[in-house]
């Protein structure tokens, strides 16, 4: 769904050699989009900043609320309230993760709707950090779901173990 709600963007891109300076050969990438095109891709790069951040945040509601009805079967002697606030802590982690994200998120957002043209390769790296940034959120993936759930660790450990012994299992396979 991502690459067909951009596949408009390499379209509208272009080339130019710019040979102006003998001493400076650059090539620019420009892109040209009509006001129409320019407002789809700033509603673009927003629905894919939210939507995710609105799905996490409603299935992360979802499993509380679907946990807290099991609890109050089960603990029908607690209130309704204190089943809640005990589900919510135990499922802190779905409900602080979203909110990492969209954090973590929030300088490519910048960076799509300010975006601009390097006048100088003397500093390259703001741009060069600017995108690189944009690289953090998936990278943390792991760290932000993974590591505060208790759950998804274990998890993690038997998935780990699991290939451990495997990989071990044909190596010795293989040696004889």
């Amino acid at each position: 769904m991502t690459s067909i709600s951009t596949v408009y963007d390499p379209i509208h891109r272009r080339l130019v050699d710019d040979d102006s300076s003998d001493e400076e050969k650059r090539i620019w990438c420009i892109v040209s989009y009509s006001s129409e095109l320019h407002n789809f891709n700033q509603f673009i790069h927003m629905f894919h900043f939210f939507i995710p951040f609105l799905m996490n945040i409603t299935s992360s509601l979802i499993i509380i609320i679907l946990s807290m009805k099991a609890s109050r079967k089960i603990h029908k002697d607690l209130s309704i309230y204190q089943i809640l606030r005990e589900e919510i802590e135990q499922h802190r982690h779905l409900l602080v993760s979203p909110f990492i994200l969209v954090i973590l998120s929030f300088p490519r957002m910048i960076i799509s709707f300010v975006g601009g043209c390097m006048q100088s390769n003397r500093s390259p790296w703001i741009y060069l950090i600017g995108y690189l940034t944009s690289f953090v959120p998936p990278m943390l993936t792991f760290v932000v779901f993974v590591l505060p759930s208790n759950l998804y660790k274990e998890e993690f450990r038997k998935t780990m173990t699991y290939y451990r012994q495997a990989i071990r299992k044909r190596m010795c396979n293989t040696q004889r």
